[in-house]
Parts: structure tokens; sequence; C-alpha cells
């Protein structure tokens, strides 16, 4: 796409004005400074030695007591993502349309806006302190269970997670947050200059760097609701 080289509007060839610079850098700030998503793959993992331990041991979920710390378990799990789904998921909804780009994109950024700036993303996560005192509550009701060698590969994961805590959350969780809310920032403002070609292709840049595993944990997500279902109906 481009138009008149005076006006400084050229996305995907050669940069003529100043302006187009910017925008080309800035474009190019998204994708050399993403966080990978990859800081939620403990949590994942402890999730989902959960679900085989179930498969293995049918009877804990039977158990009013076990029940109830499990549901406790996997809602503190899926904390982190749930926060980041909410954040990014619209974005997803915005279309490459340049005549209604602007609209769709300044609707999700309100909304994006009113999320993150409401919530301390110190406390929308895993708290590994809290998992640590439910697991610890899980292993005492447990006593009673026929199997619990089952387990033991879920209270590994655990474990990894207490020694994690500081690491995944100063470490890549509040980066990850940082560099979202400075993107979308980056995005709001070619719109509110009527650069819109340059936020669609910002848009694009996001989106491209949250893609590689972007829907695998919201996939994850999705089974920890579903655990968290099935776990509360009792089935």
């Amino acid at each position: 796409m481009s138009t008149d080289a005076n006006e400084g509007t050229h996305i995907g060839g050669d940069v003529h004005a100043g302006r187009d610079f910017v925008g080309r850098d800035q474009i190019n700030n998204i994708t050399n400074n993403a966080v990978s998503l990859f800081f939620l793959d403990p949590m994942n993992a402890a999730s989902d030695a959960i679900r085989r331990a179930l498969a293995a041991d049918p009877g804990a979920a039977t158990l009013a007591g076990v029940r109830a710390e499990l549901i406790a378990l996997v809602k503190e799990l899926r904390a982190t993502h749930k926060a980041i789904v909410e954040l990014v998921n619209p974005l997803w909804g915005v279309a490459d349309d340049p005549t209604t780009f602007a609209d769709d994109f300044r609707r999700v950024y309100a909304q994006f806006r009113g999320c993150y700036d409401a919530l301390d993303f110190g406390d929308q996560r895993t708290h590994c302190s809290h998992l640590r005192a439910i697991h610890a509550d899980l292993q005492h009701k447990r006593q009673s269970l026929t199997l619990p060698v089952t387990w033991d590969e879920v209270d590994a994961g655990l474990r990894h997670l207490y020694n994690a805590d500081m690491d995944v959350i100063e470490q890549f969780y509040r980066p990850f947050t940082a560099w979202l809310n400075d993107a979308m920032k980056t995005i709001y403002r070619f719109v509110s200059q009527g650069d819109i070609a340059v936020a669609i292709a910002a848009k694009q840049a996001l989106l491209d760097a949250l893609e590689p595993r972007y829907d695998e944990h919201k996939k994850k997500l999705e089974e920890m609701n579903d655990l968290i279902a099935s776990l509360s109906t009792g089935n």
C-alpha cells in the first residue's frame, strides 16, 4: 500500500519520509520487543498432570473435600491465562478494513484500557503462594486415596511453580503486559494521527508476535475451564 511520497504514508516498500521511518521503526519495535508466552508452560503442565491423575484415579473427584481443593487449584492455575486472553482476544475481531478499522480499534482499545488500568496485574495472575496452600490441603485430604502414586507428577509440577514464582512474574509476566500495553498505545497513536494503514500494519505485527503460542495457551484455558466445570458438576 502506498500513496504520494510527499504524504509520507508508505508501508511494505521503500520509506521516503521521516514519518514513514518512525512508523516502520515502531512496528519493528513491537516485533523485536515481544515477550514469548512460554512462561505459561509450567501452569499448562500442572493442569495436564491433574487431568492425567484424575483419569488414573477417578475416585479422587468423588470426595467432596478433594474435589473442592482441585477446583480451587485449577482456578488458580488458569488465572494468568484468563487475564491475558481477556486483554488480547478482542483484537482478533478488528478487521483490516481501512474504512472500519479506526472505529473498531478505538472500541477495543477503550475496553483494553478499562481492563489494563483497573486491574492490578500483580494480582491478576497465578499466585504460587496460593497454590502452595491449596496443595498442602489437598495432600492432607488425599491420604485416604488408594492410588497416591498417580499424583506424584502433580506434586512435582506444583513444587516447580513454588520455586519459579518471582521468576515467572517479575521476569516474564510483567514485561509481557508492559509490552502489550506499549504496542496497543502505539496502534492507538497511529489511529489518532489518521495513519490507518500504519495502524493496521502495527496491529498485524502484534498479532504475529503473539501467534506462535497464543492459540495453544487459549486452548489450555478452555481445557481448564472444562475441567473446573466437570469437577463442579461431579462428572
